[in-house]
C-alpha cells in the first residue's frame, strides 16, 4: 500500500507533467523513484539569465507535505542566495519553521526561478562574493551571469544521458534546514560526488586557456611546461633536449607561434614602429645632407668640372633613383 506521501508526490509530478510551467521541466531521476527529481530551470526571457539551462534536485521525504523537499542546484549558479559549493538555495518557504502544506512544488520552483533574477539581499546569504559584486560591481557581475549561462548551455549538452548514474552517490545527502542565514547539518554523511563551482572553473579554464583577450597576458600553465623537461617531453612528444638539437631557436618561436599563437605580437608591432621611426630620422638626415650637397654643386656648375663634381653629379644622379616611398613602407 502507498503511503501518503507517495501519493502527494505523484499527484504533484502527473500535475506538474499534464500542465507544464514555462521555461519549468521535471522528470525522475529513476523510473521507479517518485521521491527524487530532477528539474530543468530556464532563466526568464529579458533577464541577464536568458538562455541558462539549470537543473535542479529534488528530494521528497516521507514526511511531505509537513515538511518541505530538499532542493539543491546540480548545475551550480553564481548568486548571493546559492550555496556556490552544495548548491543549496536561501529560500524562506523551504525553512521547514515557515513552510506551510498549502505550497505546491510549483509555487518553488517558480520562486526559485524568480530567485535568480531578483536576489535578496538582506538575509540568507550564501554567497558573500556574488552579493558584493552584485552590489559594487553590477557590470563585472553581469559579465560573470553571461560566462555562467554559457556554462549552463555547455553542461546541459554533455550531462543529461549521464544524470541518473552520476547521481547515484547522492543518496545520503546531508539533511540541512534551508532558508537561514547559517545552514548547519544536521546528519553527517559522506558523499563521493565532487562539484566544481562556476568561481572555479571560469578562474581555471582562464589560466590554461590559449587564446586569451590581450595578447600580453601570460599562461602560466604553458610556462610551466618550458620550465620542466619531462612535462615538455610530454607535451611534445620529444626530449627538449633532442628539439633543441634538430631546430633552431628561431624554428622553436615559430613552432611555438603555431600551437599557441603569437603572444608577443604587441612587442613585434613596437619593434617595428620603432624601426619605422628610427629609419624616418635616419631619411630626414639624408635627404637634408644631400641637399647641402645640391647646393654647393650648383654654385660651382658654371665651373669646369673637376674630379670632385664628378662625385657630386655620381651622387645626383644616384639619389634620383632612390625610391622614398619604399622608405616610408619599412
Amino acid at each position: 500500500m502507498l503511503s501518503r506521501a507517495n501519493l502527494l508526490i505523484q499527484r504533484d509530478f502527473e500535475d506538474l507533467k499534464e500542465k507544464p510551467y514555462e521555461g519549468i521541466e521535471i522528470d525522475l531521476i529513476s523510473p521507479d523513484d517518485v521521491y527524487e527529481w530532477t528539474v530543468k530551470i530556464k532563466g526568464n526571457q529579458g533577464s541577464i539569465w536568458e538562455g541558462g539551462i539549470f537543473i535542479l534536485i529534488l528530494k521528497f521525504g516521507e514526511q511531505y507535505n509537513e515538511m518541505p523537499p530538499e532542493v539543491f542546484f546540480y548545475t551550480v549558479p553564481f548568486h548571493p542566495n546559492v550555496d556556490p559549493v552544495s548548491g543549496y538555495i536561501g529560500l524562506d518557504l523551504l525553512n521547514s519553521k515557515r513552510w506551510e502544506t498549502s505550497r505546491s512544488i510549483l509555487k518553488v520552483l517558480s520562486d526559485i526561478q524568480d530567485l535568480l533574477c531578483h536576489p535578496v539581499l538582506e538575509r540568507n546569504i550564501l554567497n558573500k562574493q556574488a552579493k558584493d559584486m552584485y552590489i559594487e560591481s553590477p557590470h563585472a557581475y553581469r559579465q560573470i551571469i553571461a560566462d555562467c549561462v554559457r556554462h549552463s548551455q555547455q553542461i546541459e549538452l554533455g550531462l543529461n544521458p549521464d544524470i541518473e548514474d552520476e547521481y547515484k552517490s547522492l543518496k545520503q545527502i546531508p539533511v540541512l534546514n534551508q532558508g537561514t542565514e547559517n545552514m548547519q547539518v544536521t546528519q553527517k554523511t559522506h558523499r563521493n560526488f565532487n562539484k566544481v563551482s562556476f568561481e572555479d572553473y571560469h578562474f581555471t579554464w582562464s589560466d590554461i586557456a590559449t587564446c586569451k583577450a590581450k595578447a600580453d597576458l601570460e599562461n602560466s600553465y604553458l610556462e610551466s611546461l618550458k620550465k620542466n623537461s619531462k612535462l615538455y617531453e610530454m607535451h611534445t612528444g620529444q626530449k627538449l633536449e633532442k628539439l633543441s638539437e634538430q631546430i633552431s631557436p628561431e624554428q622553436q618561436e615559430e613552432l611555438s607561434i603555431l600551437m599557441y599563437g603569437n603572444f608577443k605580437q604587441n612587442k613585434i608591432k613596437d619593434n617595428k614602429k620603432e624601426r619605422l621611426t628610427n629609419l624616418r630620422k635616419m631619411k630626414k638626415l639624408y635627404l637634408h645632407s644631400l641637399s647641402d650637397q645640391m647646393n654647393a654643386a650648383l654654385k660651382n656648375s658654371s665651373a669646369r668640372l673637376e674630379p670632385n663634381d664628378n662625385e657630386v653629379n655620381d651622387l645626383l644622379k644616384w639619389s634620383s633613383n632612390l625610391d622614398c616611398s619604399r622608405l616610408d613602407n619599412h
